[in-house]
């Protein structure tokens, strides 16, 4: 799973679909969320909310639990 904020100064967007497109390649199963009015970092309520609610879902899929 790769979460990235688009307007990160660190992590660039580019990069991260950068290691998606790596994953893809490679048959790596993934999910990417980009929250175009992010950073480094996710801060926002609403945007928490979503990833908390991804990440327990990828997390759910893929270590069955």
């Amino acid at each position: 799973m790769i979460i990235q904020g688009a307007n990160d100064p660190r992590v660039t967007q580019a990069e991260a679909e950068q290691m998606v497109a790596a994953m893809k390649k490679n048959g790596i199963a993934y999910e990417y969320l980009l929250f175009p009015d992010e950073g480094h970092g996710v801060r926002k309520a609403r945007n928490k909310l979503q990833m908390g609610i991804a990440v327990e879902r990828f997390f759910k899929k893929h270590l069955g639990r």
